[in-house]
């Protein structure tokens, strides 16, 4: 399934953008409610970094991606319910995979150079994020729209 662009995705990602540039918010990698999909996740669910990390250690797996790869809305599993939140505003599993990994091929194209991304890096990860909303800008603006 691929990602459904529309206003509230890019407003999703509008709010992460600003809060992964607010240098007071950390941000760890090795933090499931820190990293790329933590702050991500944070902004979809008013949830706390602690509180998403909690929920994320109760499924086995090294990283998000696993999680997501895993997911299924039936578990009871509180992490489940927080992919199921991020998938509702139009993104989907593969998006949050490539979210953790910076490398989905689409997103890629819209960075603003050819320096490459590093995992674990804040700065990295802030360009995959405005990368990504230019795509959810382009996606909208070519008649993609899905309320």
């Amino acid at each position: 399934m691929l990602m459904k662009a529309n206003t509230k995705l890019l407003d999703l990602f509008n709010r992460t953008i600003k809060k992964l540039e607010d240098p007071k918010d950390r941000f760890n990698w090795g933090h499931f409610g820190r990293c790329n999909c933590g702050f991500l996740a944070r902004e979809a669910t008013n949830k706390t970094p602690l509180e998403i990390h909690r929920a994320a250690l109760e499924k086995k797996g090294e990283d998000w991606g696993v999680r997501v790869e895993n997911y299924c809305e039936v578990t009871g599993f509180e992490i489940d319910d927080i992919i199921r939140d991020l998938l509702k505003f139009g993104l989907s599993q593969k998006d949050l995979v490539s979210i953790e990994k910076l490398n989905d091929p689409k997103v890629l194209a819209f960075l603003d150079s050819d320096k490459p991304l590093l995992k674990g890096s804040r700065e990295c990860s802030i360009r995959y994020f405005r990368a990504f909303k230019k795509y959810i800008e382009h996606e909208l603006k070519t008649d993609k729209v899905f309320a």
